[in-house]
């Protein structure tokens, strides 16, 4: 409970418990999860990086493409 009643509460400390209130509230619905650990977070890194497509080196650049398509 709050150790004075609401309406003694400053417009920070109020705003500050209607923060509080509603982000307990969205993570009990689980709105919003918890921040992934560190190792996680590698694991997201490391298979993004493995799943980047690179095209072969005789691919034309986006800058050709794009000359070729105002030539056409």
């Amino acid at each position: 409970m709050l150790p004075q009643p609401l309406s003694n509460l400053s417009i920070e400390q109020l705003k500050r418990l209607v923060i509080s209130i509603v982000d307990e509230r969205l993570i009990q619905h689980q709105v919003i999860q918890k921040t992934p650990e560190q190792q996680q977070l590698q694991e997201i890194f490391n298979s993004i990086d493995s799943h980047i497509w690179n095209p072969p080196s005789s691919a034309p650049s986006t800058l050709q493409l794009l000359q070729e398509e105002r030539h056409q």
